[in-house]
This record gives C-alpha cells, sequence and structure tokens, in this order.
C-alpha cells in the first residue's frame, strides 16, 4: 500500500467563485477530491481536465 497526502482547502467568507491559486493548482492535480456538503461528506475521482 502506497501512502499519499492529504492537503485541505479552506474557502473562506467571500466570492464562492474565488479561491487561492495554490488551491486551484492542489485540486486539478489531485487523484481523488473529498468535500463537505451540509449534511454529507463526498468523495469522488478527480474529473480528468488534465492536461
Amino acid at each position: 500500500m502506497t501512502q499519499g497526502t492529504v492537503y485541505g482547502v479552506g474557502l473562506g467568507p467571500g466570492s464562492q467563485d474565488l479561491m487561492s491559486v495554490r488551491a486551484d493548482r492542489l485540486i486539478r492535480g489531485a487523484t481523488h477530491v473529498a468535500y463537505f456538503r451540509k449534511r454529507a461528506a463526498v468523495a469522488m475521482r478527480a474529473p480528468s481536465w488534465r492536461a
């Protein structure tokens, strides 16, 4: 079993369509992305938008 790295990306109270450049880079480079909604955590494979 290989070990990976978990990064936490927090989005603050600002505009919903803004995030840091580093957060964008980490999410785009991720194999898996987990995110939270109001009542449940959701995990999914990252989209294949990487070039």
